[in-house]
């Protein structure tokens, strides 16, 4: 077993990234039955809070910030079920560019946390990062460190504008530090159950410019979807609300496949 290391992200919040982290692990885990590593590496500690539902807070000096200073994240996982294993986060991870620069590290800063990971790829068949919604030293980290990166995308404007700032950092990366580093694709996302004539034409605008590397799968954001941000993810394929929620997961992990 070697783990694929999959990173998502985009240099915007609220575009859906947290979520689409925590359902991806759960389809992986739950329904796939695949061992995956979440890596919580943005200082909202949002993916921590929806896959535990505790405080983060509960998690200090146990986080995501401890393992890359140590250089090794063994000591640090937490496991929220099976298959399913946590490298937390919370607001402390924000001074890691600070750390970065200030230590006296004998590899490249940008390189940390792809080191930190290599300790434990092999325990895992998935490690998945979310990244922070700003550009800086925790999204290098996370991108040098990973084998594959989705790039969120909701139907408005300001979105669409990060898009292309996060393409050109993948490219950077790719240049320098990882050049295996693969953008399997942009994932599309409206910001309500249907679309109206503006996500239509947004979405239009991004085929246009982006071809192929959009998805074909859209996730629309039904009730149920917004629930699970607040309360964690719990799926009944017999519950309607669940079924047409999740089918669109589905779908894009099959797409993503």
């Amino acid at each position: 077993m070697r783990a694929k290391t999959l990173s998502i992200g985009v240099q915007m919040g609220g575009v859906g990234r947290t979520t689409a982290t925590a359902v991806l692990c759960y389809i992986l885990t739950q329904i796939k039955n695949q061992k995956v590593l979440a890596v919580d590496f943005d200082s909202t500690g949002k993916l921590t809070h929806m896959l535990t539902q505790r405080d983060i807070y509960s998690f200090s000096g146990k986080t995501s910030f401890e393992a890359v200073k140590a250089m090794d994240p063994r000591s640090f996982i937490t496991k929220t079920n099976e298959y399913l294993d946590l490298l937390p986060a919370e607001d402390h991870l924000a001074t890691l560019p600070h750390y970065l620069y200030t230590s006296s590290l004998n590899i490249n800063p940008a390189m940390l946390l792809s080191k930190t990971l290599d300790k434990v790829k092999n325990d895992y068949d998935w490690i998945i990062i979310d990244l922070p919604p700003n550009p800086g030293d925790l999204v290098t980290n996370g991108l040098v460190a990973s084998d594959y990166s989705l790039a969120m995308f909701r139907t408005e404007q300001f979105s669409y504008l990060a898009i292309r700032p996060f393409i050109e950092s993948i490219m950077d990366i790719q240049d320098t530090l990882n050049p295996e580093l693969q953008l399997i694709g942009i994932v599309p996302s409206v910001d309500s159950f249907k679309s109206t004539s503006a996500d239509e034409a947004m979405l239009e605008t991004a085929k246009r410019e982006y071809g192929d590397l959009l998805f074909n799968t859209v996730i629309y954001w039904y009730p149920r979807i917004k629930e699970w941000s607040e309360s964690g993810i719990t799926y009944s394929p017999e519950n309607q609300k669940d079924k047409e929620a999740m089918s669109q997961y589905l779908a894009l992990v099959a797409e993503m496949m």
